[in-house]
């Protein structure tokens, strides 16, 4: 598909996200309940475009994720969190085969939830919170015929839970468990993902998403520069939206979570105007390296 070349504008995505900060529009009035969610991506874009200081109630948003905890405790700079309880309840929600389920009581299993959980572990430093082994016998078994990663054993190849599953080796530093044919043919499966955007399966079209997703996954296999369009951008601009925020496809209504993954996914592509991106977290590198510095701070406390 021939797409004349559009300019990526920073200042409309900042004045969209912010809009998110301060109340939800009425096209996501319906998602008040994934407010927290919602606020991930806002303030995740932000810092992309290396505006997190134009928030103009940081303080007010943070007390608001802190008073969610069920547990609570003083201090800051994650002090607030109480490590022990998170991973405490992080480990009964592992199951016997490796994955993890979202809560204890009737709710769905899959390799969205191992991410979840890897994240988690490496934010706290902890990883008491997971059984690793058993955590990457699940991933290896969820690897399908055709080298693409599942949600789970014996399901479809997908760029979502091959990226979480992907990272999530990453993060725990399990990736020279995958075998080299593995490994060979999962960037084969992920690099024939990208078409003039990128999929998230065979046969389906392309979605602003799977520029992080599947772009991801490449970033972490060092496979990334192996995608030879130069233009490979213009596909997440043409989801942009005059009035700010990025969409699933052309000509659809902007949501913060394909704003977010567009702006991560043009990172990789090193759009100006755009910081850099830890893939195997999903945060900046800028948020990556002051996670670090918690991490040294808490070992030498």
């Amino acid at each position: 598909m021939d797409y004349y070349k559009i300019k990526f504008n920073p200042s409309v995505h900042k004045k969209y996200l912010l809009r998110i900060l301060r109340g939800l529009p009425a096209s996501l009035q319906s998602m008040d309940t994934h407010r927290m969610l919602l606020t991930y991506f806002a303030i995740s874009g932000l810092d992309l475009l290396n505006e997190l200081g134009s928030i103009p109630n940081k303080q007010s948003i943070i007390d608001w994720i802190y008073c969610l905890q069920v547990c609570d405790d003083s201090g800051d700079d994650l002090e607030r969190i109480h490590r022990d309880s998170v991973i405490k309840s992080l480990r009964t929600l592992q199951l016997p085969n490796g994955c993890y389920t979202g809560a204890k009581d009737g709710c769905e299993y899959d390799m969205r939830f191992v991410f979840c959980a890897a994240c988690i572990c490496y934010i706290l430093d902890d990883w008491s919170g997971m059984n690793i082994d058993k955590t990457v016998d699940f991933i290896i078994k969820s690897i399908s015929y055709d080298f693409g990663i599942a949600q789970a054993p014996e399901l479809e190849s997908h760029s979502g839970s091959t990226f979480c599953a992907v990272a999530t080796l990453a993060l725990t530093k399990q990736l020279h468990r995958l075998s080299k044919t593995q490994v060979e043919g999962l960037k084969r499966w992920l690099l024939n993902r990208f078409e003039y955007g990128f999929t998230g399966r065979p046969n389906k079209p392309s979605d602003t998403c799977y520029s992080f997703w599947t772009g991801g996954a490449l970033k972490i296999l060092n496979a990334y520069q192996f995608i030879e369009a130069a233009d490979n951008n213009q596909y997440i601009l043409v989801t942009q939206d005059r009035n700010g925020g990025f969409s699933k496809w052309v000509n659809t209504v902007p949501d913060p979570m394909h704003t977010y993954l567009g702006l991560a996914g043009l990172s990789f592509m090193k759009e100006e105007g755009i910081g850099s991106i830890f893939p195997d977290l999903n945060v900046s590198v800028r948020a990556h390296e002051h996670l670090k510095s918690l991490h040294k701070k808490w070992r030498e406390g």
